[in-house]
């Protein structure tokens, strides 16, 4: 996991060119107003998932990875905590599935806060846990770029 605030994102910008281009589309601010939706930014390469929802208890959340995309997940409003940890420290719960490019594990990994202005970037070797609360549900608006770098 990198977690960074998008100010310093440039740094990861030439991790591959569709990293920086979803960079730039954050920064563009394009998104602004849009509802829940999946906004396409390159045909099988590059997606902007638009999410507001409440953060839950550490309990209701679900580990998962992806195989295909890596994540970046932006927060525009509110603060949340989003897990990660290494795959091998994970057991798989579910088979892939790779129409939607997931599976879901159980374990324990670290919780960083990520406040609004901040991204994380989690790879496939990375298992993640987002929409965690910190103390109590908030709202959070959320950016969650799906970037292919295959």
């Amino acid at each position: 996991m990198i977690l960074c605030s998008l100010t310093d994102a440039d740094l990861y910008a030439a991790i591959h060119p569709r990293i920086a281009q979803g960079i730039a589309y954050l920064r563009s601010a394009a998104w602004q107003g849009l509802p829940d939706s999946v906004v396409e930014l390159e045909k099988d390469g590059l997606y902007a998932h638009i999410q507001h929802y409440q953060t839950i208890p550490l309990a209701e959340a679900q580990w998962e990875a992806h195989r295909i995309y890596t994540d970046i997940q932006y927060v525009v409003e509110g603060a949340e905590r989003i897990g990660c940890g290494p795959i091998a420290d994970f057991t798989p719960v579910t088979e892939y599935d790779a129409e939607r490019d997931v599976s879901f594990f159980t374990g324990v990994g670290n919780l960083p806060e990520v406040r609004a202005g901040m991204l994380a970037m989690l790879s496939p070797h990375d298992v993640h846990l987002p929409r965690v609360l910190i103390a109590q549900p908030q709202p959070v608006s959320k950016i969650v770029l799906k970037v292919r770098v295959d």
